[in-house]
């Protein structure tokens, strides 16, 4: 579950809606260069990318590296695209405004 805390109060927030936390595990969060979104690599396989003020999931990506554990996500400069690395020896590069996958390197 990923907690985003207030820094005056030391208050955690978490989304109240059960589909938007992951299965499993995280692995890593990273925010984009502007801070508006935020996206999130799981234990279970999955992609998630969240709004950085409500913090609600606004996009979803199962099954990112054919169902093994996403290790890292990392957005590009312009914010278009996100890498990530997955325990099955591939790094893959996704469009953010389709979500959809564009290429992988092994």
């Amino acid at each position: 579950m990923i907690r985003l805390y207030d820094i005056s109060s030391l208050i955690p927030y978490t989304s109240s809606h059960a589909q938007d936390h992951h299965y499993g595990g995280i692995n890593q969060v990273r925010y984009s260069l502007d801070g508006k979104m935020f996206a999130s690599a799981s234990k279970d396989g999955s992609i998630k990318f969240w709004d950085g003020v409500t913090h609600r999931c606004i996009k979803y990506i199962p099954n990112a590296h054919s169902g093994s554990e996403v290790c890292s996500v990392q957005f590009s400069k312009n914010g278009k695209y996100l890498l990530s690395s997955g325990k099955d020896s591939t790094v893959r590069l996704w469009d953010l405004a389709k979500g959809s996958f564009l290429r992988s390197c092994y």
